[in-house]
């Protein structure tokens, strides 16, 4: 389930979407959701970007529901004079002067802003893989389904690295951010940074699923709690990335105006701490010689 809000009700908002999570609904600050909950108030009612969000939700039979809705709350924003001050986008306003606007190397900036506010969204959950913390489930796990788990689980983490790849690969890229002398295509960007924030939350669920188990065998705890640190350096690395994104794509305005020459490179290495990858192997060995 994705939810679409007014940044003035995130409060509120986090509060609400906190409920279904206890009863086994994932909530999403994107659109990788198969439903969508649209939280309208003026404030709402307000933003030029709620109209791009409920496009992108695919609204089908209820958009006149939804604008009726808007229409009777009206809107109190007034048209001002601002400009685009430059800088990655942190409102929705300003992101609409962007996209009206697109000053050169435009692109870039929407697509930081989209990533900036994926990992904030994140940020709970990242506290969470740091302090190895995950919610326990009810479901009850024998050795045998335990160990099957962590098996394949190697395959899961080979799956979303790959769709990472896809996400950086070039073609995509060039799709996305046009080739050089062409414009970009801002649904595409932002979509593209949608899909990154979502690898790094498939990392997050990977790294929650085994520590949320409760495992009796001590070989096969000993690996879960492993596997679990397993996804450690693709997360640092991908916060990494998005901080040094979002920093160098805030100067790219004034630079330009300077007439610095721009070079802006997107690279991320993900890689597997290969000590833990033994450790995780020894401990399921350890497991198959004592069951």
């Amino acid at each position: 389930m994705a939810v679409s809000f007014a940044g003035e009700d995130h409060d509120f908002v986090k509060d609400v979407a906190r409920k279904p999570q206890g009863h086994g609904v994932s909530v999403f600050y994107d659109q990788k959701a198969r439903y969508a909950i649209l939280f309208i108030s003026r404030h709402y009612a307000e933003k030029r970007w709620s109209s791009y969000e409920r496009k992108a939700f695919r609204v089908v039979g209820t958009d006149g529901i939804v604008e009726g809705v808007l229409a009777k709350l009206g809107s109190t924003r007034t048209e001002t004079a601002s400009r685009f001050d430059g800088k990655v986008p942190r409102t929705t306003d300003a992101m609409n002067l962007l996209l009206t606007e697109r000053p050169p190397a435009w692109e870039y900036l929407p697509y930081a802003a989209v990533l900036r506010q994926g990992m904030d969204s994140l940020e709970d959950r990242s506290h969470d893989y740091l302090l190895e913390y995950a919610p326990r489930r009810d479901e009850y796990f024998d050795s045998e389904n335990v160990y099957e788990i962590l098996k394949n689980n190697f395959g899961a983490l080979d799956r979303i690295i790959n769709a990472f790849n896809r996400v950086f690969s070039e073609d995509v890229q060039e799709r996305a951010f046009g080739r050089p002398g062409e414009a970009g295509d801002p649904d595409r960007i932002i979509h593209l940074g949608r899909r990154f924030s979502s690898v790094y939350e498939e990392l997050l669920d990977f790294a929650s699923k085994p520590r949320s188990m409760d495992i009796g065998d001590d070989n096969l705890r000993t690996a879960a709690q492993v596997q679990a640190r397993w996804v450690g350096q693709p997360l640092d690395a991908l916060r990494s990335f998005v901080d040094d994104f979002v920093r160098e794509a805030d100067t790219i305005s004034a630079r330009l105006a300077s007439s610095e020459p721009i070079n802006i490179e997107m690279t991320v290495v993900l890689t597997l701490d290969s000590t833990l990858t033994e450790a995780m192997v020894k401990a399921l060995e350890r497991y198959l010689r004592r069951r």
